[in-house]
């Protein structure tokens, strides 16, 4: 539980420090020399993000941590851990903190136009904040150690000051915090990791071989073409490095320091010579995942967040591969006009042949490692090829979709309103539609709708009229649209006025506030009181929408976040 919790501060507060990218000037924030080019985990705010305007936009509110408030209340009382309790502490003052967004500056003492970074030093997780007011931030984790007792001292090296707190005094973990020239450093650390050490992850001497400039940086803004601004990344090639290695990366070293033989012994197998080279390799084909982000004030309008995450590589085989298998996203399902709306876009008929190609490249890469060979030779027993045998009935698909713009029915059944639309695209959507008849009785002895032609299913489904909706079905060479009600009828008629080409592999897009909204009249019919927590959901009014492509660098996944 102790070591739960202690992940669960760092993690709250790292949250922070990774949501909350902003955009601005790609000027060089020179707090990022502290940050080590080797470092493996990173999230950086350059520009100033207007906290207090971003949370309120949120809606944030004390009582929506109604539960979480009750259990931290909860395991205080009963925690005899001094440790646990400075945790939870910590946490419950920082849950507060988020939730009263005009007092977060004075509760925190953290900035309201903040800037912060996240990142490993070595083994040490260490985050940094930009602060408005230094006492109170030292305060912030002092009314933590009071509430607790935990153990604590006023520590100086070379003339700085900083504050340690004994988190585990046997395995000598130290919770170090740190205010001045305007910053908070806020770092997990041992001391047996040394001075030097400490000196580079408290901020008092900046790195010799510091994030900018490297090379990793240099993927990041310019080779990968993500925002400077706001940015993040996980490097597998420093992960790599900690496995087959006692010295390749700082990690390396502290790991190897803190763990000594056992460790050594663990990871001794992936230090030969044939696995460094095969996990080298590997690390340069998938060199990690990276991310920008950007929030937009929309004044009265909310806040918009956008952002983009990027899992680059270097192999043409799987960047050839995925691009191939892309297929038709409509316009509707990306234009949040929807309350839910969802597209899948493939290519039915490079499927087959794009998996094959990526499975025999995984399958026959030239590794020497042992336990990669081993790991290779069962993904050989398990060709997924022959899974998509059938998919030559569907040969031409080229993608289908759905929105739901309306739904409202009684708690009997018997009748009900819905506003919504399916469609399927293809290269021929008349070749594809035979093949299906071919395996599905039911649609053998009905043909498609000629070009231009209304066909109501309701003649085909009688059902439908019991429930008062009319359905509609309408065609055209690349699309077969299926909708009821006026806002579904313009959303296929667009659908048939598109040309059908690979824009995407997925994309979602979700109105909770829309969706809420038509749940609610359903709820109340019920007769059964609303739980706490679905009412304060219900107060939601948030657009989330992702897309999902493939470009010349690798994945990539769009997303945006509107909270009005």
């Amino acid at each position: 539980m102790k070591n739960l919790i202690i992940i669960l501060v760092l993690v709250a507060l790292g949250v922070g420090a990774y949501q909350f990218l902003g955009s601005g000037s790609a000027s060089k924030m020179e707090r990022l020399d502290y940050v080590p080019a080797d470092t493996v985990v990173l999230s950086a705010q350059v520009e100033p993000l207007d906290m207090k305007t971003y949370l309120a936009s949120l809606g944030l509110q004390p009582g929506q941590y109604g539960d979480l408030s009750t259990m931290l209340e909860q395991e205080l009382e009963y925690e005899t851990d001094e440790s646990a309790k400075f945790a939870m502490s910590l946490f419950a003052s920082f849950i507060d903190a988020v939730s009263t967004p005009d007092q977060m500056e004075a509760k925190t003492g953290i900035k309201n136009q903040l800037r912060s970074l996240l990142f490993m030093n070595g083994v040490a997780p260490v985050i940094h904040f930009e602060l408005q007011d230094e006492a109170k931030f030292l305060a912030f984790f002092a009314e933590a150690q009071q509430a607790s007792n935990i153990a604590f001292s006023d520590e100086l090296l070379d003339g700085q000051s900083y504050v340690r707190y004994v988190l585990d005094e046997n395995e000598q973990i130290d919770l170090l915090v740190r205010a001045a020239d305007g910053w908070g450093v806020v770092a997990l650390h041992s001391p047996k990791l040394g001075e030097e050490h400490l000196k580079t992850t408290m901020a008092f001497a900046k790195q010799q071989n510091p994030l900018v400039g490297s090379e990793i940086y240099k993927k990041l803004t310019k080779d990968y073409g993500m925002g400077s601004q706001g940015f993040g990344f996980i490097s597998t090639e420093q992960i790599g490095l900690m496995f087959t290695s006692l010295d390749g990366n700082s990690l390396a070293k502290d790991l190897n320091l803190l763990a000594g033989d056992e460790l050594a012994q663990e990871f001794e197998m992936f230090r030969e010579p044939a696995c460094k080279a095969d996990i080298g390799m590997l690390t340069a084909l998938w060199p990690g995942l990276f991310i920008d982000s950007k929030v937009n004030m929309k004044g009265d309008a909310g806040v918009e967040v956008q952002g983009s995450m990027l899992i680059p590589t270097n192999s043409q085989v799987a960047i050839d591969g995925l691009k191939a298998l892309r297929g038709f996203i409509p316009g509707y399902v990306k234009n949040n006009n929807s309350i839910m709306s969802i597209g899948v876009g493939l290519e039915v008929a490079e499927l087959s042949g794009s998996v094959n190609s990526m499975f025999n490249a995984m399958a026959n890469l030239p590794l020497s490692c042992e336990p990669l060979v081993m790991a290779q030779e069962e993904l050989k027993q398990n060709n997924p090829t022959g899974a998509f045998a059938m998919a030559g009935v569907a040969n031409g698909f080229f993608g289908t979709a759905a929105a739901i713009n309306e739904f409202v029915f009684d708690m009997s059944g018997e009748s009900m309103a819905i506003d919504a639309v399916v469609s399927v695209s293809a290269k021929n959507i008349s070749a594809l539609y035979g093949s299906l008849q071919t395996f599905v009785p039911f649609l053998g002895a009905q043909p498609l709708p000629a070009a231009g032609e209304e066909l109501s299913l309701n003649q085909l489904v009688p059902m439908l009229d019991q429930f008062g909706i009319q359905v509609m079905a309408q065609a055209n060479q690349e699309h077969l649209v299926i909708y009821a009600g006026e806002k579904a009828k313009a959303q296929a008629e667009s659908v048939l006025s598109e040309s059908v080409e690979a824009n995407g592999l997925q994309a979602i897009t979700i109105d909770y506030g829309q969706f809420f909204k038509q749940l609610l009249p359903i709820m109340q019919m019920s007769g059964q009181p609303m739980p706490p927590e679905l009412e304060s959901m219900m107060e939601t009014d948030m657009v989330l929408s992702v897309d999902v492509n493939v470009n010349d660098k690798g994945i990539v996944m769009d997303s945006t976040v509107l909270v009005k």
